[in-house]
């Protein structure tokens, strides 16, 4: 095994852990790529896999437990302006002309735990980091959280307010403004240029797509 990977990612040698039917395609275009499945219990009668678990989450965080990889340090591209306070975590990329304001967290260990047998559960490690693209700005006391497989992303131009929180995996596209106590719950998808209003709530695995607005205190 050379190591777990995201189904869209996973090439030969990888493991993918498939735990959504909306996974299928990608799970599918990973195994011809030579990839081994690891498939949910729940997603089986859809897609037989290489190996199935009534646990998929707790597999693939015992999986990762295994392995210790060096996560390298945080990247800050040019004129980008960090305040003393701020933390950026190993595997951070900061883009050019970013700014990100006191007391932020970039790249930290998202809120994810995997049920397993017995009722035990177990901490998932976040070792994708945070992709922070050209021109971004982070607002004070805003947390953006590393994803699992692959890197949480926020696009270019994207402005988050104070206290904003984007969770695991999400990916938040160019030239959207959420303002303050947003909170993105892991895997959403803002296309280009959403607009969030204050203290809206996003459940996990949303889509948004372009130009959407978002009322404050809003359920999506």
């Amino acid at each position: 095994m050379r190591g777990v990977a995201s189904p869209d990612q996973a090439g030969e040698g990888d493991v993918a852990p498939v735990t959504r039917l909306e996974l299928i395609p990608a799970a599918l275009e990973a195994r011809a790529r030579g990839a081994r499945l690891l498939v949910d219990a729940r997603v089986a009668s859809r897609l037989p896999g290489d190996w199935l678990h009534p646990h998929v989450a707790w597999a693939m965080a015992a999986l990762l437990d295994e392995t210790d990889p060096v996560l390298p340090l945080p990247r800050v591209g040019p004129d980008a302006v960090v305040h003393p306070t701020a933390i950026l975590y190993p595997g951070v990329v900061v883009g050019a002309r970013a700014r990100i304001e006191a007391y932020a967290v970039v790249g930290g260990v998202g809120f994810g735990f995997a049920p397993g047998p017995g009722g035990k559960t177990r901490a998932i490690p976040h070792r994708g980091g945070v992709v922070l693209g050209d021109d971004v700005f982070v607002g004070a006391h805003t947390t953006v959280h590393a994803g699992v497989l692959g890197p949480t992303r926020v696009g270019d131009r994207t402005r988050l307010d104070a206290h904003v929180h984007v969770a695991h995996n999400c990916d938040v596209g160019p030239d959207c403004f959420l303002a303050a106590q947003t909170g993105l719950a892991g895997s959403v998808r803002l296309g280009r240029g959403v607009l969030v209003g204050g203290q809206a709530g996003f459940a996990d695995h949303v889509t948004v797509g372009d130009g959407a607005r978002i009322a404050a205190k809003s359920g999506v």
